[in-house]
């Protein structure tokens, strides 16, 4: 009876559990809960402001959105007062669903099965392997407590796919949808004369070519293997820079290649970026490239493409997805620097195609990754789920 009342004339109350993480994956939650019908839901986030990396930025987006901030203690991921807060939040607030967004699934399925509240969980982005990269007693943990899993929604079919394969959960009885991530790129244009003031600002010459890169340093990213592409890329020309936006545990690393590379005055590090900046780095690019060992969509690719820019990316399950090979970008083949670099110089030197990419990309997300069919996608899961 409760459920049917939900689904008639109350709001529907959903929790989404982050541990509040800054990825691609944020942006997508941004979108839901900026955009949501708030007229038949309402959101309740939660974060661990202790363990979290959200700053005021994402905080305010969140509350100014109207959705319901929910602290949980603890400066550990796994920590049991911040169980035990999300306990009080379910029961206090009679949450329908519970939405485990990114880390949290394993505790999530056993607090939500235990506060008798439906549970979702995200597919997202998990590694080719999954056994190489975590315990055995984790995979059973994982695979037996998804019993209390009522659905899953990915962001693309490969990555639905992947988990089918790879049978870390069960699927038996399960609601499964595929939601392609969206792009709601801010209506952006910049003259020339701006866009000279951004390279000068980045020391980058108004006549140099500019290849961006964005994305976490980490080895799912793979920024080594396009710096030792961008190596040969310098060799043969000497009007192209690299900028590589974003932070990460291999930054010094990744700093320390590049040194031995020789390619310090060829490659800018920019750092950690709020989204407004990010726009307006990516408004100077001639080339955007992902190296990424593996995707589960790849938004800032269709961020890229969005902006009119063409695009290369290794050929992962949700690249292949976003991009279409030879059309709207070109898809290499993963951790192989040496065809990476030579897509990349046969690239600089069609700038007609490359023009051309960047229109059809811009046509591809305007029809296919558009935040309305994103919304309505999650809105229509949330009310299949409870349906049942």
């Amino acid at each position: 009876m409760r459920y049917k009342a939900k689904m008639n004339n109350q709001k529907i109350k959903i929790l989404i559990l982050s541990a509040g993480a800054i990825s691609g994956s944020f942006r997508m939650m941004a979108e839901i809960i900026e955009n949501i019908n708030r007229g038949k839901f309402h959101l309740y986030i939660t974060y661990k402001p202790d363990f979290s990396e959200w700053g005021q930025y994402e905080i305010d987006l969140i509350c100014n959105a109207g959705a319901t901030l929910i602290p949980l203690r603890g400066k550990r991921l796994f920590d049991i007062r911040g169980f035990w807060d999300l306990w009080n939040a379910l029961k206090s607030e009679r949450i329908d669903i519970l939405h485990s967004w990114d880390v949290l699934g394993v505790p999530a399925r056993i607090i939500g099965k235990l506060a008798g509240v439906k549970i979702i969980e995200e597919f997202a982005n998990p590694p080719p392997k999954l056994i190489s990269v975590i315990s055995l007693k984790h995979y059973w943990i994982n695979k037996y407590t998804s019993v209390f899993v009522d659905g899953y929604i990915a962001c693309s079919f490969g990555i639905l796919k992947r988990f089918r394969e790879q049978e870390s959960v069960f699927f038996n009885n399960k609601l499964t949808a595929v939601v392609h991530n969206c792009v709601d790129v801010p209506d952006l244009t910049f003259s020339k004369d701006q866009i000279c003031s951004i390279k000068r600002r980045y020391s980058i010459r108004e006549s140099d070519k500019v290849i961006i890169n964005i994305g976490h340093f980490s080895k799912q990213k793979a920024q080594d293997d396009l710096l030792k592409a961008f190596r040969t890329v310098a060799n043969n020309r000497s009007d192209v820079r690299l900028v590589i936006i974003g932070w990460g545990t291999l930054e010094v690393e990744l700093k320390k290649l590049t040194k031995t590379l020789k390619l310090e005055n060829k490659v800018i590090f920019t750092g950690k970026l709020l989204r407004p900046q990010v726009f307006e780095v990516l408004s100077i690019t001639d080339l955007f490239v992902l190296s990424s060992h593996w995707e589960g969509f790849g938004i800032v690719l269709a961020e890229a493409m969005a902006l009119g820019k063409a695009v290369i990316s290794t050929d992962t399950d949700g690249s292949r997805e976003v991009v279409e090979n030879g059309k709207t970008g070109i898809l290499v083949p993963i951790e192989n620097s040496q065809i990476l670099a030579e897509a990349i110089l046969d690239l600089l030197e069609k700038p007609d195609l490359m023009i051309q990419m960047g229109k059809r990309g811009l046509e591809r997300v305007t029809k296919y990754f558009n935040c309305d069919q994103y919304i309505k996608g999650y809105e229509a899961f949330y009310k299949s789920v409870l349906s049942r």
